[in-house]
């Protein structure tokens, strides 16, 4: 067991570069080659955001961050706050507040034809579903479908050595259609990639300009370059 580790890449025949942390430690890391028989991706699932104007602001939080906050460092973000949701899972996440002494003074439901033009003080939650956390997988060859259920990419197929357990199937996750853009309100502040700064109208240009694929897009628009390489921008 490698506790402070990451693998940063799968190869071929099982074989899987991990960086190892070592704070204090005079080489403060060491890099492992693993040749490996079985190869299990655990990886979980990532919360998608919701894109509407002012979704940059602070105080806008994804509903599962809010309650990692009370859950792991007992810190409650805010005392109220609003939920906005394309899914279940943000009344689970709201949950977790108000069980820690917050007040919920609004729900906004997404599949019920609500909408949110704008952002004011107040701690704004958005659950927008949840995205398979499949970098490893797609890293090492491995085939991705489209999931009409869950909005979202699932692996598909089987790769030598390597398999995918829970919610990183896709199993388990919640309903919840892709988080798309109502087409109310600013473009130019209806942000897609938070940390690249990329938003609605950015995009509508890369399409003007005659692009097409999804990683000309990408290029055209920088998102998903930034550190986090797309799992949420993207």
């Amino acid at each position: 067991v490698l506790a402070r580790a990451t693998a940063l890449g799968i190869y071929d025949h099982g074989y899987v570069l991990v960086a190892e942390r070592r704070p204090g430690h005079r080489t403060e890391g060491r890099l492992w080659h693993v040749r490996a028989r079985r190869i299990v991706l655990a990886t979980g699932a990532l919360e998608r955001p919701i894109p509407f104007p002012d979704n940059d602001r602070p105080g806008v939080m994804l509903a599962s961050a809010a309650a990692a906050y009370v859950e792991r460092y007992g810190v409650l973000p805010a005392r109220r706050f609003s939920l906005a949701m394309t899914n279940d899972s943000g009344i689970e996440s709201a949950a977790v507040l108000l069980a820690a002494g917050g007040v919920m003074d609004d729900v906004f439901d997404l599949r019920q034809g609500h909408r949110i033009d704008g952002t004011n003080a107040k701690l704004l939650l958005v659950a927008g579903g949840w995205n398979p956390n499949l970098a490893l997988w797609s890293q090492a060859g491995g085939a991705l479908r489209f999931d009409d259920r869950i909005g979202a990419y699932v692996p598909d197929g089987a790769l030598k050595h390597v398999e995918v357990v829970g919610s990183a199937t896709g199993e388990g996750l919640p309903d919840s259609a892709a988080p798309t853009w109502d087409g109310t309100g600013d473009e130019t502040l209806t942000f897609v990639d938070l940390e690249r700064d990329a938003t609605v109208a950015d995009v509508r240009q890369a399409l003007r300009a005659g692009l097409r694929s999804i990683e000309h897009v990408k290029r055209y628009t920088t998102i998903g370059t930034g550190s986090d390489q797309g799992k949420t921008g993207g």
